[in-house]
């Protein structure tokens, strides 16, 4: 079982195509890509941890998500509706955070504007940069945009190679370990 992180799909969002130069001709061109990139990675098995910003229209969420590998965790972006979600069975995080090998924590939110001080995987710059530290906030773009419309495998974006991996979800009320 691995696990990815990932962000800012945009299933549908025909302006996405123009707001970031998205190499697409067609909305329906870019969701099959992402469905294709993401599957072609992403086994059933596989967790997926998404930063916000998965659909644009409403009640469309299930429609993608049933054609997706993975079980999500979501955080909740702009463009998601909690109602939408809630609807879908699924529930949306403000933010998340990891705790890596015992060692590492990294907050996960949708906006770099809500990081915190220490280590942020983030979304929603789309293709404006990768990686920036601000005020004592080092923040990685997880967003589909700067990884060829797929997501990251959480061990490489961390620890590039290492073999040891292990991972702790905290949702506040309570965790689940992986590795």
């Amino acid at each position: 079982m691995t696990i990815f992180i990932t962000g800012d799909y945009h299933f549908s969002h025909r302006n996405i195509l123009t707001y970031c130069k998205r190499p697409f001709k067609s909305v329906e061109e870019m969701n099959e890509t992402i469905i294709n990139n993401h599957n072609s990675l992403v086994s059933p098995e596989d967790t997926v941890i998404f930063l916000g910003d998965f659909k644009f229209y409403p009640n469309t969420v299930r429609e993608f998500l049933d054609r997706l590998n993975g079980h999500f965790i979501f955080v909740k972006g702009n463009h998601d509706s909690s109602r939408d979600f809630k609807k879908a069975g699924i529930k949306l995080h403000k933010n998340l955070t990891i705790k890596v090998n015992d060692k590492w924590q990294y907050f996960l939110v949708h906006n770099p504007e809500n990081a915190k001080k220490g280590n942020n995987l983030v979304a929603h710059v789309h293709e404006e940069w990768s990686f920036k530290n601000e005020k004592d906030k080092y923040m990685i773009n997880v967003g589909v945009d700067r990884n060829d419309f797929k997501p990251h495998k959480l061990q490489t974006l961390i620890l590039g190679d290492s073999d040891i991996f292990f991972v702790t979800i905290d949702f506040g009320d309570y965790k689940i370990n992986f590795g």
